[in-house]
């Protein structure tokens, strides 16, 4: 399945809206099973910008192609849930850095 696929796949079920009503997104931690990621942490995961590189962590991604994953994720979902789960992965890393993981 490729990832506009994939994207429909989860837009057509609702499976992210569904989530994110019990909460906010999160990003995997460290040692997950990445087996046992939901897709609440998948998508956390392309719409955190930390990916981009924000100080102190360095860039995976360039930013054309954080950027291009974003409008995509847009096309299929509409800005408020794109923009909710950035806000929500931004959160959830900033919680890290400052050591109020929990989980």
């Amino acid at each position: 399945m490729d990832f506009d696929n994939l994207l429909e796949h989860l837009h057509d079920k609702g499976i992210l809206e569904e989530e994110r009503k019990k909460g906010p997104f999160t990003v995997p931690r460290a040692g997950d099973d990445p087996a046992k990621f939901t897709p609440g942490q998948l998508f956390a995961m392309l719409v955190n910008p930390f990916y981009a590189g924000i100080l102190p962590y360095p860039a995976l991604i360039d930013d054309e192609t954080w950027i291009g994953v974003q409008c995509r994720l847009v096309d299929h979902y509409g800005p408020e849930l794109v923009f909710r789960g950035q806000l929500d992965a931004f959160r959830d890393v900033m919680s890290l850095v400052k050591g109020d993981d929990e989980g």
